[in-house]
């Protein structure tokens, strides 16, 4: 394989795309094990080491070069060729879900509402407050996610799962996004557009990489960094899982969602 800035262009089936980019999503998530420790120290960001963190990143980088040349919509393809696209873009941004540092090791306790849901969302307000660009990405690639589900369903055992954390994390980082002040004036910026809109992701992945004062929108979600935001993507979340009606699991994905709009709620106070 010939590597370049704008991917891997010797590797042309895409078949072969989606193992290559299998494989590199569950070396990363082995890395995340390898690296995982139950003992930690308070002043710490979470379970796992420096040293797992750039791994984990460059694991991503690679990654991400191999999701470049994604076509969903330009050109005429069959539906099992746009599918293969699809899956491997799923799986893109699905690995930058859980290759966000700690954030799932966070998640779970923070979403059971149990006695360690305190110390969860400590924990996450600190995940979030040393890396706000994380925050970011992991805003994007939740909502990229999304879009992929509604437009493209194709009732995978999969996709109840996807679809539930990608919208309960977006739901997350819209109150973990830092709001511009109301006398600040904003530009409106979509996050899930997909990658055909070249415009579109390239003013993305400024934001991602700069910020700045942009007002996030995305589907169905006037602002997505406000309480009211943070809601409607909920309700978005839900009503895509109350489409799959192939799978059972979906049915209680959404009534959990449907739960967590009016009961979870972000507080860094």
């Amino acid at each position: 394989m010939h590597e370049t800035e704008a991917g891997f262009p010797g590797l042309q089936d895409e078949k072969h795309r989606f193992l290559v980019v299998l494989s590199l999503a569950r070396t990363l998530w082995s890395v995340k094990e390898l690296h995982f420790c139950a003992i930690t120290e308070p002043e710490n960001e979470g379970f796992e080491s420096a040293l797992c963190a750039q791994q984990q990143e460059n694991l991503l980088a690679t990654i991400d070069k191999l999701s470049r040349s994604d076509k969903l919509l330009p050109e005429p393809q069959t539906r099992s060729q746009q599918l293969q696209v699809v899956y491997r873009a799923q799986l893109v941004h699905t690995a930058h879900l859980f290759g966000a540092g700690d954030l799932l090791t966070f998640l779970y306790p923070y979403l059971r509402r149990g006695h360690e849901s305190v110390e969860a969302q400590h924990r996450m307000f600190q995940w979030a407050e040393r890396n706000a660009q994380r925050v970011r990405r992991v805003a994007y690639h939740g909502a990229q996610l999304l879009t992929l589900m509604r437009k493209f369903p194709s009732n995978l055992p999969s996709e109840p799962f996807v679809v539930f954390h990608a919208g309960v994390i977006l739901s997350i980082m819209s109150t973990l996004l830092p709001a511009c002040a109301a006398s600040v004036e904003t530009s409106p910026l979509q996050i899930d557009h997909l990658d055909s809109d070249q415009q579109q992701a390239e003013k993305a992945r400024a934001w991602i990489k700069n910020g700045g004062t942009y007002s996030i929108w995305v589907h169905g979600v006037e602002s997505l960094g406000c309480e009211q935001g943070r809601q409607q993507v909920l309700d978005q979340t839900a009503w895509l899982l109350s489409g799959m009606k192939v799978w059972p699991i979906a049915k209680k994905f959404a009534a959990m969602v449907i739960s967590l709009r009016g009961d979870l709620v972000c507080d860094r106070k």
